[in-house]
């Protein structure tokens, strides 16, 4: 041990040593293709291909996300929410984005915006409460602007949600889901409900093929573009989809990278629409993500009203007991 004085040092040449060791690891790394194919095979996971296919219709979409902020006080919590349910209709036509000008794939772009606040009772597992009440408002105003819409005549062909079903519904049958568990399945009931994930950690696909990595990094290196494989969990299809390259306004490159993406399906018969969304994917070219357009939409539209924001201002105006890790002050 050395004396404790303001000179604090650390080994800064072990440091470069173990940086080093794992530029070694990356540069040593070797994958056989074929041979994980195989294997992924032989557990039973088929690999199949799809088309893009151009609707022969307009598509009409529902799309819902949400921005949560919570404030964990002396004696108890507090939340905060808005949530943007947003309407885009697909034509095969461009037309002029209404955000930022430029040309988009989707007309008739309305939105509904929720905002509610309340208090986290009981004070235990904050973090997952939060969660359940941001699933059940994002579920609730989804599906009751799909019944608006419904009786004025309006038929919306999809549902689009942000992040992945299995994980959610996993989530709230662990953490007492109640109301949220019980709108959840509501959702679902309805059809055509579509969750699109914008990252995953899941590898327990790859742990079946005796890999140690993620879903999306084994189906990325394995599959070609437009192939897909389908992991059935429970009454949810995960599908693990590798996009096509395709042409981005924004950069002078040919063509971007493919993209792998995880797309769920709480339905069977969901190839014609994998097709579908595939090919409005396909056709926008503002931004590389795993999400089309109208999810990505509503997801800027929530953050246009700081959530934690709101919240910090009134525990300063009502002067609210923070908690004691955030009460230390420096005279410095």
């Amino acid at each position: 041990m050395e004396p404790l004085t303001p000179d604090f040092r650390f080994d800064a040449e072990l440091l470069e040593e173990r940086i080093n060791s794992l530029r070694r690891v990356f540069d040593e790394l070797e994958f056989d293709r074929g041979l994980f194919r195989d294997k992924l095979r032989e557990r039973g996971f088929e690999i199949r291909k799809i088309a893009l296919v151009k609707p022969s219709h307009s598509v009409e979409l529902l799309a819902v996300d949400s921005s949560i902020a919570k404030a964990e006080l002396r004696f108890f919590a507090l939340w905060a929410l808005h949530c943007v349910v947003l309407r885009a209709c697909f034509d095969g036509g461009t037309h002029r984005d209404p955000l930022v000008g430029g040309e988009i794939w989707y007309r008739n772009l309305m939105y509904d915006s929720f905002i509610d606040a309340g208090q986290i009772k009981p004070y235990r597992l904050v973090d997952e409460i939060t969660n359940n009440i941001r699933i059940l408002k994002e579920y609730q105003s989804l599906r009751e602007t799909f019944m608006d819409l419904s009786a004025g005549g309006c038929d919306v062909d999809y549902l689009l949600v942000d992040g992945s079903l299995y994980t959610n519904h996993g989530k709230l049958s662990r953490y007492g889901g109640g109301k949220a568990l019980e709108e959840y399945r509501r959702l679902v009931e309805m059809g055509r409900v579509v969750g699109m994930a914008e990252d995953s950690h899941a590898g327990d696909l790859a742990d079946k093929a005796g890999l140690d990595c993620t879903n999306l990094m084994l189906l990325d290196l394995i599959l070609d573009e437009r192939e897909y494989v389908v992991h059935e969990k429970g009454d949810i299809n995960v599908c693990y989809l590798k996009l096509p390259s395709k042409k981005l306004s924004y950069t002078l490159e040919e063509r971007s990278p493919s993209l792998t993406v995880r797309w769920e399906f709480p339905y069977t018969g969901f190839r014609k629409d994998l097709e579908t969304l595939a090919y409005m994917w396909s056709r926008e070219g503002d931004l590389l993500h795993p999400q089309v357009y109208p999810l990505r939409v509503a997801d800027y539209l929530t953050r246009r009203v700081k959530m934690h924001g709101l919240l910090e201002k009134l525990v300063e105006e009502n002067n609210l007991e923070l908690r004691y890790r955030d009460l230390r002050e420096s005279g410095l």
